[in-house]
């Protein structure tokens, strides 16, 4: 199963996308943090259980373990080194991401076991310069931290 994380918004904070499955739109709104986002290209992913529940991963160019969540915005991304998903409440911040990201991971299931492959290629054909909007401007000097 293919993924697609097309990146179109980046600015000094964050870098807002969609995800596609199989070419179609799955997760309308994804937020990074943007001095940890991974390099465009493509990368394995896979189905991870912890406890009950499944997580999806993959590996980063630096060996770093990353997933995607149902955080609540990019500020969740650069704490969890992952990449946030839902629908988009403003720029940078998410709603109802565990709906969207429980819908993939099963759909991610059912390919697993029917012995496919996961693909996670981040692409920014088109990339944008976006402004930071003024609920985040406080935030502009802190978050390197």
């Amino acid at each position: 199963m293919k993924i697609e994380i097309k990146r179109w918004g980046d600015n000094d904070l964050y870098t807002e996308g969609q995800l596609f499955a199989n070419g179609k739109m799955a997760i309308p709104y994804t937020v990074e943090f943007h001095d940890n986002k991974v390099e465009t290209g493509t990368y394995k992913a896979c189905l991870k259980k912890c406890g009950e529940k499944f997580f999806i991963s993959y590996v980063d160019n630096d060996g770093n373990e990353r997933t995607l969540i149902a955080g609540n915005s990019f500020v969740s991304s650069r704490e969890e080194l992952a990449v946030v998903v839902g629908d988009r409440l403003i720029p940078g911040a998410v709603y109802k991401g565990r709906d969207h990201l429980a819908r993939l991971i099963n759909r991610l299931a059912k390919a697993v076991k029917a012995g496919k492959n996961i693909t996670l290629t981040f692409s920014e054909d088109e990339m944008q310069p976006t402004n930071i909007i003024r609920h985040w401007a406080g935030l502009k000097n802190h978050a390197r931290g």
